[in-house]
């Protein structure tokens, strides 16, 4: 996919937040919070595609002495699209993209 080009969107990532990561037994003695990236549906067509961008997923540890830090678990690779020209771009699965065909 090229820069400017444009596309149509089927779904969406939107950052979520859990409290207490239950799998964690390292840092059960500390607060820690669960922040993953989900996919909800948002279907959108004359989308500009702007690039492919990394997200994370992990844990925040709050810890009293050294403060927060985040520990990544997973790495996703998703497209970065702009819905219209007075909107925030959005992230994008990559599976949930499709290139619209010129009309010329």
């Amino acid at each position: 996919m090229q820069f400017g080009q444009k596309v149509t969107i089927k779904e969406k990532y939107d950052r979520k937040y859990r409290k207490k990561a239950p799998h964690v037994k390292f840092y059960s003695s500390l607060t820690s919070d669960w922040r993953v990236w989900e996919t909800e549906v948002y279907i959108q067509t004359n989308c500009i595609f702007l690039g492919y961008r990394y997200l994370k997923n992990g844990i925040v540890v709050f810890d009293p002495e050294e403060g927060p830090s985040f520990n990544k678990k997973e790495q996703i690779k998703v497209a970065l699209v702009c819905p219209g020209k007075h909107l925030n771009p959005i992230y994008v699965p990559l599976d949930a993209i499709e290139a619209q065909k010129d009309d010329l």
